[in-house]
């Protein structure tokens, strides 16, 4: 049971880890201005959704950005 126990462990967490970390690395390319940066959008209902929220809030910044960049322009 022990080893069952484990096992289940180490599974679920990498079901979280592998996303935090592509978020992480997603969050850390926007600061670089790599805009083309998406997370998926898959895993645990939580994780989905902050996946969901991440691509949303990349594009309206970069909306944002382009917007402020043609306004400077003029």
């Amino acid at each position: 049971a022990l080893v069952l126990a484990v096992v289940v462990g180490i599974v679920l967490a990498r079901q979280v880890l592998r996303p935090l970390t592509q978020l992480s690395t997603a969050a850390a390319a926007l600061g670089q201005n790599d805009w083309s940066q998406t997370v998926p959008e898959s895993g645990p209902r939580e994780i989905q959704q902050l996946g969901q929220t991440f691509n949303v809030m990349a594009r309206q910044l970069y909306a944002m950005l382009t917007d402020l960049e043609k306004d400077m322009e003029k």
